[in-house]
Parts: structure tokens; C-alpha cells; sequence
């Protein structure tokens, strides 16, 4: 992106990456929201990758000082809401640009028009305890209020969860069968060690 002339967020003294040698791009950017398109297309989307998980959708920065950090739309303080939207725009505009119908993908948040260009906003990751499984479905409710009418949530794993828990086994189905799409993060139990996924 550099070499592009397509920096992340500028900024005043700090730095602007999620993750150590990870940088964000700015997704108010007409040019960086092609040019991330393009490689998700080349290293995706042309070997028949059609739902895209796009985390980092807040964003996540390293220091939270709003006040900092700049988008091509303005200040961060001033615009930064509509990141997600953005960057789900990138994705929408790529995927129907190439012709996908019906297009949709996660995205860890979503803000006011992100349901427009095909955005399922995450509600949130639950421990998968049966009296806790109740909480994503509150939070979707809030999601669809807002006019967002797709939104996920993570139906296990991420907290923990294992398939030979009986209790894990009752609330995957339960929470998968509530939400209007639901994606896991797995089990905490290793494949190696069971012979299982």
C-alpha cells in the first residue's frame, strides 16, 4: 500500500497498528478500498471465496486517542464511526463489481448504512453457558432495531467449549438456530489430540 501512496491513518506520534508489523488502511479512501479489493480478489475471491470474516472493523488501535488519527473523510474524532461501513464498502463494491448477487460478510462491528453494502455486524463472543446464551440474542434484537437485519454471533469456542461437554452440545444449537447467521471459533479441544475437528 506504501508504494501505492496509500498509508494508513495518518497521524500526530503515534503508531496506528492493531498488531505488532500489522497496519490498518483507511477505508474512507475511494483508492485504498480498491486496492485492498483487488488483492482480497487475487488471493481469494478468484479461488471461489464468496463470505469474507473482516475483522479489525473498528478499528483496533494501539492507542486509543481518537484525536490523533486522520482519514482521508477527516478526523478520526469527526468520522470515525463510519470505518466499518467503509470498510465493508470495499468488499460490496468489489464482490458486485464482479458480478456476486446477494453478497454478505462479517464484520466484528457495524455502524448506521453498513447494512447496505452487505454487512452481518458481530453482537458480540459469549462463554457458551446456557443462562449466558440468551445475551446475543438481546444484542441482535438492539442490531435489527437499528435496521441492521444481519447480524452474527460467535456460537462457541472463542470462550471455550468442547463437543464432548453436554452443556456446550445444548447451547451451539440453540445459539446457531437464533441468529440469522452464526459463524464458531472453534473448541478449545486439539484436533491432533482427538483425531476429531
Amino acid at each position: 500500500m506504501l508504494e501505492e501512496g496509500l498509508p494508513d491513518p495518518p497521524r500526530t506520534g503515534a503508531a496506528a497498528s492493531c498488531w505488532p508489523r500489522r497496519a490498518l488502511f483507511d477505508a474512507t479512501n475511494p483508492a485504498a478500498r480498491a486496492y485492498v479489493w483487488s488483492k482480497a480478489r487475487q488471493n481469494y475471491y478468484q479461488d471461489g471465496i464468496r463470505i469474507f470474516w473482516l475483522d479489525e472493523a473498528e478499528p483496533e488501535y494501539e492507542f486509543y486517542h481518537y484525536d490523533i488519527y486522520r482519514y482521508h473523510l477527516g478526523a478520526d474524532v469527526q468520522v470515525g464511526n463510519v470505518y466499518p461501513q467503509a470498510y465493508a464498502r470495499a468488499f460490496y463494491e468489489g464482490m458486485t463489481g464482479a458480478g456476486q448477487e446477494n453478497v454478505i460478510n462479517l464484520l466484528r462491528c457495524a455502524w448506521a448504512g453498513s447494512q447496505r453494502y452487505g454487512a452481518a455486524g458481530l453482537v458480540g463472543r459469549y462463554p457458551y453457558h446456557l443462562p449466558l446464551a440468551a445475551q446475543p440474542v438481546r444484542r441482535g434484537a438492539e442490531h435489527v432495531a437499528g435496521r441492521h437485519p444481519w447480524w452474527t454471533t460467535d456460537i462457541g469456542g472463542f470462550h471455550g467449549g468442547s463437543p464432548d461437554d453436554p452443556a456446550y452440545r445444548e447451547v451451539l444449537p440453540r445459539c446457531s438456530s437464533t441468529a440469522p447467521s452464526a459463524r464458531s471459533s472453534g473448541c478449545t479441544v486439539s484436533a491432533t489430540r482427538t483425531g476429531r475437528p
